[in-house]
């Protein structure tokens, strides 16, 4: 488990996977503190079994720029596991994992930053409540130089849903 407060602030990023949450893990955000997670090969946040992610009030959290090393296939640009958040959900070569008792929770009045990735926003099979001040804007987005055809996901870059979703 990772809990940030006492005004601090923690950059994850240049990884393959920026958090990879097994069972029973927690990532806390506190108001006044600050998790940045950016520019990871695969994703920031794999989020496996009962863990959470929480984001109270006056807390800030930034992803961006994650996914940059998918070239993706025609079938793997609707894998739900091309997010820069999975909750619940984990693809392998063979597989499809699901967890459904993954929970993200971006309270009013945190600040909640999604943009930029080159893969989806946040990929749900678990609760997401999504709270004022949270922003999922420009994911799924091409890179440079690349066209249309080598986009990483081809159903939208914001949310896949296939659990809970409050806003």
């Amino acid at each position: 488990s990772l809990t940030l407060s006492n005004s601090s602030t923690a950059d994850i990023g240049n990884n393959f996977w920026g958090i990879n949450t097994y069972e029973g893990n927690v990532v806390t955000v506190n108001a006044g503190t600050s998790l940045n997670v950016s520019d990871c090969v695969s994703k920031a946040f794999l989020m496996q079994g009962n863990s959470q992610l929480l984001v109270n009030k006056g807390g800030a959290l930034t992803v961006q720029g994650n996914g940059y090393g998918y070239v993706s296939t025609n079938s793997d640009k609707v894998n739900p596991d091309k997010s820069a958040i999975d909750v619940g959900a984990f693809v392998s070569s063979k597989y499809l994992m699901v967890f459904t008792t993954g929970l993200v929770n971006f309270e009013d009045g945190a600040n909640v930053q999604f943009t930029d990735n080159y893969i989806r926003g946040i990929g749900n099979f678990g609760t997401v409540n999504i709270g004022s001040g949270t922003i999922i804007t420009e994911n799924g987005k091409t890179k440079t130089g690349e066209t249309g055809s080598d986009c990483r996901v081809e159903n939208g870059g914001g949310i896949y849903n296939a659990g809970t979703l409050k806003l």
